[in-house]
Parts: structure tokens; C-alpha cells; sequence
């Protein structure tokens, strides 16, 4: 008894031959006649192979779908729930074997499919060919310093340096002062979710918000204090 039942035409012997090395490869049996010729009955051996295999993988052509022996294979394994199905060409496929799902062995990506198929009506999920996956790449030291440089705190000390400096030049030098205190409540408020990196590009940004929000501080109180002091 083999594990594998192969069933196709025989212009599709290099798909066989691919598909039977693949399995053997994993450690599975098959059987599959390559020197078979059409008839009106089936003989003997093939009805034994095609009674007892675990599996039967059909590779559809349009060769094949023509042909009443693979069609009658086919339909013995649809029967017991066992059939694996690819294709060879872009035939079509009627009912019911076109409710099967149906890999292009033209490509390493379909032989790999057939291969899972199989290893799932067999129960080796271990066996099943994994899918392809891009690994992930590294990350270069001028990608991370460039995300570090474009991070929540870099984009608030930005902001602390720009809008009150906008402010100051307009004139605004009380909505200066409302700005400070309101960055400065915040920051107090959610110390714990704004610290987001110990980096040292993180903790240099910091460290220039605070210079800065103790600059302009600075500089509202002496020139508002100034007894001088243009209105």
C-alpha cells in the first residue's frame, strides 16, 4: 500500500516525476504508472493502489481532464475525502473537482502547496512545506538615529522652540508666558507616558526643552520686570 497515489496523463510526466521525488524526499511511498494507456476498464493493480492509498494527487491538464482513467481516479478520491489536486495547464475545471482547491505546479510555490495538501489529509502537519516568509531585516544605526531624531519628544521640543519664539516676535509676550505654564502643566501631568526612550539622541532632545523652556522663562520675567521696558 502506498501513501500516495499519483494520478495524471502522461504529457504531464515531468510534474510526476517532480511531485513523486518531492514525496519520496519526505519519506513517503507512492505509485504512480507511467506507462498506462486509456482503456474501458481499469485492471486489477490500479484498483488495489487507488482502494487502499492515504492520498490521491491528481494533476490536472488538459490532457488529463480528457481523460477518462485519471478523471475516474480523481473522482475515487474526491469520494473518500483524499484528494489533492494541481494543475499543469491553465485547463478548466468543472463539477465536482472544481470545488477543490487546485495549486499551479508550474511554480515551486504550487509543488509546495500539493506537498502541504498532502501532508495535511495524512496528518503530518510536520512535513508540511512552510510558507515563504521574508526574514526581517536589520536595522541600520542611520535608520534608528533617524527615527530617534523624528520622535514624540524631538517633535515637541521643535514645537517649545518654534511657537513661542512666533509668539515673541509678534508681540504676544503674555501668550508667551500661557504657553510656558500650559507645556509646563502638561509635561507634569504626563511625565510618565512622555518619557518614551532612554536614548541619547531622546535624552538630548529633553534636555534642550528644558534649556529652552528655562530660557524664555528667563526672558519674559526680566523684560516684563524691566523698569524700562517698551509698551
Amino acid at each position: 500500500m502506498a501513501d500516495v497515489f499519483i494520478s495524471y496523463a502522461r504529457v504531464d510526466r515531468r510534474f510526476a516525476e517532480q511531485l513523486d521525488s518531492a514525496l519520496r524526499a519526505r519519506g513517503l511511498t507512492t505509485w504512480w504508472d507511467s506507462s498506462l494507456i486509456a482503456g474501458d476498464t481499469w485492471n486489477e493493480a490500479i484498483r488495489s493502489q487507488l482502494r487502499t492509498a492515504r492520498c490521491v494527487v491528481v494533476i490536472w491538464s488538459t490532457a488529463s481532464w480528457n481523460s477518462r482513467w485519471v478523471q475516474a481516479e480523481a473522482q475515487s478520491g474526491f469520494d473518500r475525502n483524499v484528494l489533492v489536486a494541481g494543475r499543469a495547464d491553465n485547463v478548466h475545471l468543472e463539477p465536482p473537482f472544481n470545488i477543490v482547491q487546485t495549486a499551479d505546479m508550474r511554480t515551486q510555490e504550487g509543488l509546495n502547496q500539493v506537498i502541504t495538501g498532502v501532508a495535511r489529509k495524512l496528518d503530518l502537519i510536520s512535513m508540511a512545506a512552510p510558507a515563504a516568509t521574508r526574514p526581517p531585516q536589520p536595522e541600520g544605526n542611520g535608520s534608528k538615529r533617524l527615527k530617534d531624531i523624528l520622535s514624540f519628544p524631538a517633535l515637541i521640543a521643535l514645537m517649545m522652540i518654534l511657537a513661542p519664539v512666533a509668539l515673541w516676535l509678534m508681540g504676544k509676550r503674555r501668550l508667551v508666558l500661557f504657553w510656558v505654564i500650559a507645556f509646563a502643566g502638561g509635561a507634569a501631568a504626563n511625565s510618565n507616558s512622555w518619557m518614551i526612550s532612554d536614548s541619547p539622541v531622546a535624552i538630548f532632545v529633553w534636555s534642550l526643552v528644558v534649556a529652552n523652556f528655562l530660557s524664555l522663562f528667563a526672558l519674559f520675567v526680566i523684560t516684563t520686570l524691566s523698569p524700562d521696558r517698551k509698551r
